[in-house]
């Protein structure tokens, strides 16, 4: 049986949804750091909640599901639309940055930017079994490491 699009896929879907129309909001709204850390917020929860999805999926497949390329699709789209709206908070934090304001939460973003500018580039190179992009190496190597030291939660 073919995997079906796992709940955490669908709100990823309306998460990111929801962070590309905000950005489109955004633009209308003066230059507050409380509102940009909101909208910086809503990137880093979709984010999370698209590598959820990710990972659910990948657990379905690995426990014997088959391969559902509409939903393998809908995930790597969803990656390149929330890298597509890092440019417009970039823009935002670097106008309030100028000002002299800070925006507390910009780290934990630029983390979640990176993640998904190497899996988008590990996607632009379309050779799964080639050598992987040096982002996509650092990113291996460190939950590689995590998993070893015991920082993460088993999955499987």
């Amino acid at each position: 049986m073919a995997v079906q699009m796992p709940l955490a896929v669908r709100f990823a879907e309306r998460s990111v949804g929801a962070f590309r129309d905000e950005s489109g909001e955004a633009r209308n709204l003066p230059g507050d750091a409380f509102d940009c850390e909101a909208f910086l917020q809503m990137g880093i929860q979709s984010f999370e909640w698209l590598v959820r999805g990710d990972q659910v999926y990948r657990a379905a497949i690995y426990k014997g599901e088959k391969h559902n390329s509409d939903i393998e699709k809908a995930i790597e789209d969803l990656f390149r639309k929330w890298l597509d709206r890092g440019k417009f908070a970039n823009e935002w934090v670097a106008t309030l940055l100028k000002r002299g304001d800070s925006v507390d939460n910009l780290a934990e973003f630029r983390q979640c930017e990176e993640e998904a500018a190497a899996i988008v580039a590990f996607l632009d190179s379309n050779q799964n079994d080639a050598e992987l992009p040096e982002a996509m190496r650092a990113l291996r190597d460190k939950a590689i490491s995590e998993h070893r030291n015991g920082e993460t939660a088993e999955f499987f």
